[in-house]
């Protein structure tokens, strides 16, 4: 609706424009068509002239008259035009302040749910403030974005080896000696199809266009992955289920947010206005995982998708717009 509202608004400035620049024309116009009513055809007749004169004239007001009268018409239509545009405009903008209104009783909910679902889980808050501990100095560390995540792994796989704590209950130790080490864990990953198989169907993470294609030319180079343009305070979601394993800024990419699916595969968010996840948090597919920076003018989500530590193109593997042709 509010790209609608955009169109709507560039033809009325068009149109509009073109008016405008038309005035000295129409003054003409109006101007002409008021001597030719005070002076018709017929009354050219009457004046004192030569035959080739009112031949000359009757000659020319022929000429004239539908050329004046065409302009006469087309001025008509554009100003019914510009009119039907305002009113279109008008019941638009009622249409979307009532669903602005909606979307906003929507998202208090949805924020309920977020808040009940931290409460639940606040039970784990040490461990939880120990890994975002951990991401921090991680952040600190690492150049760039294959940099982080190696190290993420890295900090992954130390803590799966971790030994259990001494218990004599459990009988974790035998003769003073720990046991065996296990070996290192698979990420814990909600349960479900494996990404691998989910190409063309992960949610796209905010409701938007590609405003910046994988691979086009930025400032820092060709772009590693997507821009898409979104309305401020847009609500952006999980592409697929898996685990947080970062949440916070980094360097130029400000509030950042990794998402490890399993198989070596990871979802990169930034650009967002603030973050609903935190470090070892499970989530699925389509869980709100923050919203957009406020503001007037559009906002732009950055998504990469990376397999193996290298990044891929995520268009193809992001399920078609709700409105598109493809999806019905």
């Amino acid at each position: 609706m509010r790209d609608h509202l955009s169109d709507i608004a560039a033809e009325r400035k068009t149109r509009s424009d073109g008016l405008a620049g038309r005035r000295a024309r129409l003054a003409e116009l109006l101007a002409a068509l008021e001597r030719i009513a005070r002076h018709p055809p017929e009354a050219l007749m009457a004046y004192a002239r030569t035959p080739q004169d009112t031949l000359r004239a009757a000659m020319l007001l022929r000429d004239t008259v539908p050329k004046l009268e065409a302009e006469g018409r087309k001025l008509r239509e554009e100003l019914e035009a510009l009119a039907g545009l305002e009113e279109q405009a008008a019941a638009r903008s009622k249409a979307l302040a009532r669903k602005q209104t909606k979307l906003e009783q929507k998202r208090k909910s949805l924020v309920a749910l977020v808040e009940k679902k931290r409460s639940l889980a606040r039970s784990t808050k040490a461990e939880e403030d120990r890994a975002q501990a951990r991401a921090r100095a991680l952040a600190r560390e690492a150049k760039d974005l294959r940099e982080l995540l190696a190290g993420i792994e890295r900090e992954r796989r130390r803590v799966a080896v971790r030994p259990p704590r001494a218990s004599t209950r459990d009988g974790a130790r035998d003769n003073g000696r720990v046991a065996a080490l296990p070996r290192p864990a698979a990420p814990a990953i909600m349960p479900g199809q494996p990404i691998s198989r989910a190409r063309g169907r992960l949610a796209r993470p905010v409701i938007g266009r590609v405003a910046v294609a994988f691979g086009a030319k930025e400032e820092a180079g060709a772009a590693k992955g997507v821009r898409f343009a979104t309305a401020p305070g847009a609500q952006v979601i999980a592409p697929f289920g898996g685990e947080i394993v970062f949440s916070g800024p980094f360097r130029g990419y400000g509030p950042l947010l990794i998402i490890d699916h399993g198989e070596g595969y990871h979802s990169l968010l930034a650009g967002l206005g603030r973050i609903d996840a935190a470090v070892g948090q499970k989530i699925l597919a389509g869980e709100p995982v923050g919203i957009m920076s406020g503001g007037n003018g559009p906002v732009r989500l950055y998504m990469e998708l990376r397999r193996g530590g290298k990044p891929v193109d995520p268009v193809p593997w992001l399920a078609a717009p709700p409105n598109s042709k493809v999806s019905g």
